[in-house]
């Protein structure tokens, strides 16, 4: 049997009237009347026929249903349930006395308390504080975290493991912003971290793996240069992160870098036909020699320009960036698995 769009909005509002009443059962001393939660689902109802809407159309493995999506996605119902938490949370607020303590936690519990059940049943959590405008997608969303201050415009899309958190640990701080103010139509892509009361422009788009503490314009793109897989034995130095200079001209951030140099690093065929998808050691790598003009800095960065005819000839996923001891010719202790180059140059 195939619902019409009007039969998935009747099963959507009985579903949230459901959970409504779940938590804040007729006869509890919450202050509110029947009417009062009548118009909390009313508004809930309405914000959430809006994401459904926005979900089914947006996301292609939807297949442009409504009825799929409320019936079979986690990250919708999630969503569903921080609009009735969120509109409870609003009247809690309402009720709130002059001394700024809740002197009626009924409906402060159970917008918690849907809010919990929401990321017992999806893997995201949502705090029923944090405000979100309309048509709000989170397409697979397990580990996606939104923090109580945040703020989200309209036409918002995240994938998982999204968090919007705050710089620390707040130690009972009660009052003000620590969490981010994101625009309209903004998207974020699995695996970022945009961290304290920073603000996010509007039409932001923002790639998997990025970590973000400072406000980002209006229409731009977030791109991840790089990210570091490290493979060590014994001492090694930590690496904080590789900076490009220019087309080919690389700095390293670390820390007691001096008695080291950058090298490039290949991995030898052998160790790549035995590593299959693991992790090779250091010593599986070869090093290429001559293959960096390197400059050392005292506060311990380490610039290293690599030479065109190499950079043209490498292709990618083949190099990679190794650190080696000045005072012998051990294999390099720490490699840095960072596929800097292409076909066409450096990247």
């Amino acid at each position: 049997m195939v619902m019409s769009d009007d039969d998935v909005a009747r099963d959507v509002a009985e579903r949230l009237r459901k959970l409504l009443y779940e938590f804040v059962p007729a006869g509890k001393p919450c202050g509110m009347t029947p009417a009062d939660l009548d118009h909390i689902h009313a508004i809930a109802l309405n914000l959430a026929l809006d994401d459904l809407a926005a979900f089914s159309h947006r996301d292609p493995a939807a297949k442009s249903s409504r009825a799929y999506v409320a019936a079979a996605y986690r990250s919708y119902l999630a969503v569903a349930y921080y609009r009735v938490a969120h509109q409870l949370h609003k009247a809690t607020i309402s009720h709130q006395g002059s001394t700024g303590i809740f002197t009626n936690p009924v409906l402060l519990i159970a917008a918690r308390s849907i809010s919990e059940k929401a990321k017992a049943e999806s893997g995201i959590e949502i705090h029923p504080g944090a405000e979100i405008a309309e048509r709000f997608v989170i397409d697979h969303g397990v580990g996606t975290v939104i923090g109580e201050t945040a703020e989200i415009g309209a036409d918002c899309y995240f994938l998982q493991m999204v968090v919007l958190g705050g710089r620390c640990i707040a130690d009972g701080l009660v009052g003000g912003r620590r969490h981010p103010r994101i625009g309209n139509r903004v998207q974020i892509a699995s695996s970022t971290q945009i961290i304290g009361p920073i603000t996010i422009g509007d039409d932001v788009i923002i790639d998997a793996g990025a970590k973000i503490t400072t406000d980002i314009p209006s229409n731009t793109r977030v791109r991840v240069v790089h990210t570091l897989q490290v493979n060590s034995i014994n001492d090694t130095p930590p690496i904080y992160g590789i900076v490009p200079k220019d087309e080919s001209t690389y700095t390293i951030h670390g820390k007691d870098l001096l008695s080291r140099r950058p090298c490039l690093m290949k991995l030898s065929k052998t160790a790549r036909d035995r590593s299959g998808n693991g992790s090779p050691p250091p010593e599986a790598f070869e090093r290429l020699e001559g293959s960096l003009i390197t400059k050392i800095h005292e506060d311990g960065r380490i610039d290293f320009e690599i030479k065109p005819d190499l950079a043209n000839a490498a292709r990618p996923g083949r190099m990679h960036l190794g650190l080696e001891c000045v005072e012998d010719r051990r294999p390099p202790i720490y490699v840095i698995n960072v596929p800097v180059f292409s076909s066409e140059g450096n990247r």
